[in-house]
């Protein structure tokens, strides 16, 4: 029986394998080392969908910081990018592939909150660490989440907005273009926003049109909302990724004024996407909140490295604030994503 059982402890030696469950007893090791010493490490990447600058943006400035933040860490880092194309269960399968794999960290950005715990499940059931990225899971949490301070970012940029509000002697009556009601980023820039009208008391949000992040909800929502409430002299933009469809809706309604032109409408936004770009640039949009996707990205970076080291995290959160600008600082502010990938 001895004998035996130090002939299977040898095979496993042999085979690279270990006596313990990945991920459990040890840190995340494909077991290979590169020439200069570096732990040989691989990352899934999970995307819902990948027809947007900013996830663009995400993905190149996380692959790049983890070159060298890898190397002074002593990892050597490979990924594996996937892509779901907005189909949750394809998503789900596309980490279950990841499993399969063998990689040592998965990083995915849901497609639906509700549907991702399964899969989130799986992955720390194969001992395999798991990241959720800019949206939470709503159901099995994670070994931890990263993303950024939505309920922060519209408090701080809703402050400025009332400031300004306020110096200019306005008294908003504001639309607010929200997201999907199913997304926690929504629900945290909904918040964050109703706080700063409450506490400041500069504007009154007079109605609030459900657009599921869709481009064609923000134009029609916007049209018949400026055509129901014509007092409307304000609008709250949780995500102006969509902006040439709120461009659209104003220049019909005559209301595609710069500030200082007769009609302005005072425009606050979330994000800064390329599509904003310009319209913060110009005037057109008055205060903006900027998505920081560099420091989404680093920070990402930064947590997963701490995982792949053997941290236990136990589903913590890992907010990054973002920055307040205006068509001033627009113009100085570094590591601004949306000018890096304007084109």
């Amino acid at each position: 029986m001895k004998k035996m059982l130090f002939i299977i402890l040898c095979g496993i030696l042999v085979s690279g394998g270990s006596l313990f469950a990945k991920g459990q007893q040890e840190p995340a090791n494909t077991g290979g080392t590169s020439a200069d010493g570096l732990r040989e490490v691989t990352v899934g990447l999970a995307w819902n969908v990948k027809d947007d600058a900013l996830i663009v943006a995400w993905e190149d400035y996380m692959v790049e910081y983890s070159k060298e933040y890898g190397r002074e860490n002593g990892l050597d880092i490979k990924w594996i990018i996937n892509v779901a194309d907005r189909d949750p269960s394809r998503q789900n399968a596309n980490i279950e592939d990841l499993i399969v794999q063998n990689v040592d960290l998965i990083i995915t950005r849901a497609e639906d909150g509700a549907t991702i715990g399964s899969a989130i499940k799986a992955a720390k059931d194969a001992g395999i660490p798991i990241i959720t990225f800019d949206r939470e899971s709503k159901t099995e949490k994670p070994n931890a989440h990263v993303g950024g301070d939505g309920f922060g970012m519209a408090y701080e940029g809703g402050k400025a907005f009332a400031a300004l509000l306020k110096e200019k002697g306005i008294k908003g009556k504001v639309i607010e273009l929200h997201g999907d009601m199913k997304d926690q980023n929504a629900i945290d820039f909904h918040n964050g926003w109703d706080k700063a009208e409450k506490e400041f008391g500069q504007w009154e949000t007079i109605v609030t049109i459900p657009t599921e992040w869709k481009p064609e909800k923000y134009e029609s929502g916007l049209t018949n909302a400026l055509q129901s409430h014509p007092e409307a002299n304000a609008i709250y933009i949780q995500s102006d990724f969509a902006m040439d469809a709120v461009r659209a809706a104003l220049e019909k309604a005559g209301r595609w004024k710069k500030s200082g032109e007769e009609g302005h409408m005072w425009i606050y936004s979330n994000v800064a996407a390329t599509a904003a770009l310009p319209a913060i640039e110009q005037g057109y949009i008055d205060v903006t909140g900027v998505w920081d996707a560099y420091y989404h990205s680093v920070e990402a970076v930064k947590v997963m490295v701490r995982l792949l080291n053997g941290e236990q995290m136990d589903g913590a959160m890992f907010k990054v604030p973002g920055r307040i600008i205006n068509p001033e600082t627009v113009k100085t502010i570094e590591k601004l994503w949306s000018r890096d990938y304007a084109n």
